[in-house]
Formats: structure tokens, C-alpha cells, sequence
């Protein structure tokens, strides 16, 4: 068979189906979202698949496949590494690289939608917990229940539709944008903070940089900054995204929202540092941005785990045995 990394874009699982070769899917986004999407590309329910976020375990599970395992991201440490001399350029006190979807993004999806489905979608997007233990999609699936039998069917039909997916990667942007723009003002006053990605954070004035080519000049970064804010996206709710991976091995901190996954990895405090609010966010940035040294030694910790239990290398070995 042949390994496919599948997102919300993929789609060589068809193609491959068609002609009859095996795949064996891994997951970089929420599974059930890429299969909305994508009409399960066909998948045999007992094909092999990975996801890179345990709590998707059991809802795949639940939708019949048998053949399940955790499959963490990893980091390719020949790409991201320290840097014998950091380039002054793009050393930061703190820096934080990543896209801010548009203010209306969710309200221009939601526009033309049934107003029997704008209702818990609305609903929704006030009762989101921070992403760490429900996905947007089992909340919606609670407020649907609530539906009068008439529109309970409606609301059904829809769910089983592209469009109900659609709308939920759109709630899933624009909770992403609350966080980040909550998180990222808080730690903009701290230092001299560095904020990569569009111009949708052009509003923070002196502290947005524009935007870095992933593959040129972002090892650069994260090399040459030593304490690296970390926000995670909302469908990821115990997961560990590349960023943590990718800084601790170029030899660096992260500054990150918490996860499980990561609290089982490293000991908060030593080899991880870890906020849960906005305020804690800037407390903990304002303390450690005179403090190089430090973070670089608790860094050093980092990165042993990190080439020891989480490069690529170490995942491709596991997806293949």
C-alpha cells in the first residue's frame, strides 16, 4: 500500500481507490472533517489510518473503521536546527508566526445558509471551550437536539452535506482568530516581539513583521529568537502541532496554550512553558524576555526528547512496522 498524508485538500486517496491500489491515510486535520469533505475517499472500513490527534480516536472509531492509530506530527531536525550564530535580523524577545483569518470570514459563510442552521452555528461559536474537549462539530450536533422535529430533519440533511463541513471549518477560523488576536495583543507590549504571517495583523503597528517564507527563512526564526509564542487551532484538542516540534529542534522554547499530549511529553515549567489565558500568556513573556540564558538551557533539555521521540524518521518508523 502506499502512505497518504491527507488534509482537507487531498485528493490522491480518490484517485488511488479508483485504481485499486491500498492507501493507508494519515491525518493532519480533524478526520472527520477531510472525510466530510471528501467523501471518505472510498475508504475500506478496515483500512489502516493514522491521526496525529489522539481524541479523534474514538469518533473514527464510532464511524466504523477498525484499523486506528495515534500517529503524532514530527520535525525534521537536519531542516530545524540552532544556529552557530543566530541572524540579528530575526532574533525577538518573542515571536509568533501564523495567519489571522478575515474579521467577517464566518459571517459571510453563514449568510446564505438555512436560518434553521445559522442558529447553532451562532450558538456554537459562544459556547466553543478553548478546543481541548469538544470539536465544533460535536457541539453543533448538541444544539441540533434541541431542534423541533421538523427541523431536526432539515438540520439532519445538512449535516450529511459538504456544506455543514464548510461552515465548520469556517467556525473553526474564526475561533482561531479570537485566540490568537486575544493571546498575541496580550504579549505585544512584552519586548521586542516579532508577529509573522498576512496582513490581517497589520493593526498591531510596530510589532507585525509581514509576512516569512516557510522554507527559506522561518528556520532562521525559530533559531535565531529564542522563546516562540505557540497558539493551537481549535480542532486540535490534546494534539501537539509542528511548531512545538519544529522550535525545540531548531533549539529554542515554546511559549504555548496547553494540550495533553504535550503536559505528558515534557514537565511544564522545565522543558515547556505553558499558559492558559491571555494574562498568564503576557505574564510568562514579560518574565522570560531578559532571560536568554535560561530559556536556551531549558530549551537544550527540549530538543534531547525531541531528536530522541519525535522526528520524522521516528514516525515513519512506527507507520511502518
Amino acid at each position: 500500500g502506499i502512505i497518504i498524508f491527507s488534509d482537507r485538500h487531498s485528493s490522491g486517496g480518490h484517485l488511488l481507490a479508483d485504481l485499486g491500489i491500498p492507501v493507508v491515510p494519515c491525518f493532519f486535520d480533524d478526520p472527520l472533517f477531510v472525510l466530510g469533505i471528501q467523501n471518505d475517499f472510498g475508504l475500506p472500513k478496515d483500512t489502516p489510518i493514522f491521526v496525529w490527534d489522539r481524541a479523534h480516536l474514538k469518533a473514527m472509531s464510532q464511524k466504523g473503521f477498525t484499523r486506528l492509530q495515534h500517529l503524532p506530527l514530527g520535525t525534521a531536525p537536519h531542516v530545524l536546527k540552532p544556529l552557530q550564530k543566530p541572524q540579528s535580523r530575526y532574533k525577538h524577545s518573542l515571536a509568533f508566526v501564523g495567519s489571522l483569518a478575515k474579521e467577517d470570514a464566518f459571517q459571510q459563510a453563514l449568510k446564505d445558509a438555512d436560518p434553521v442552521i445559522q442558529d447553532p452555528f451562532q450558538q456554537a461559536l459562544g459556547l466553543w471551550d478553548g478546543g481541548r474537549a469538544r470539536p465544533f462539530a460535536t457541539i453543533l450536533r448538541e444544539l441540533s437536539t434541541g431542534l423541533d422535529p421538523e427541523n431536526r430533519e432539515r438540520w439532519r440533511n445538512f449535516e450529511a452535506s459538504k456544506g455543514f463541513w464548510h461552515l465548520v471549518n469556517a467556525l473553526n477560523q474564526t475561533a482561531n482568530r479570537q485566540w490568537r488576536s486575544q493571546v498575541v495583543r496580550a504579549v505585544a507590549g512584552t519586548g521586542d516581539v516579532g508577529i509573522y504571517g498576512g496582513d490581517t495583523w497589520g493593526f498591531l503597528g510596530g510589532a507585525y513583521r509581514g509576512g516569512i517564507d516557510y522554507h527559506g527563512h522561518l528556520p532562521r526564526l525559530y533559531a535565531s529568537t529564542p522563546l516562540h509564542l505557540n497558539l493551537t487551532a481549535p480542532q486540535i484538542m490534546t494534539g501537539v502541532n509542528n511548531r512545538v516540534w519544529d522550535v525545540l529542534a531548531s533549539g529554542s522554547m515554546v511559549l504555548t496554550d496547553a494540550r495533553e499530549e504535550l503536559l505528558e511529553e515534557f514537565e511544564e515549567g522545565r522543558e515547556i512553558l505553558v499558559f492558559r489565558s491571555p494574562e498568564e500568556a503576557r505574564e510568562l513573556a514579560g518574565h522570560w524576555a531578559q532571560r536568554e540564558s535560561q530559556i536556551r538551557e531549558m530549551a537544550r533539555r527540549s530538543r534531547e526528547k525531541v531528536l530522541a521521540r519525535h522526528t520524522w524518521d521516528v514516525r515513519m518508523n512506527l507507520a511502518l512496522s
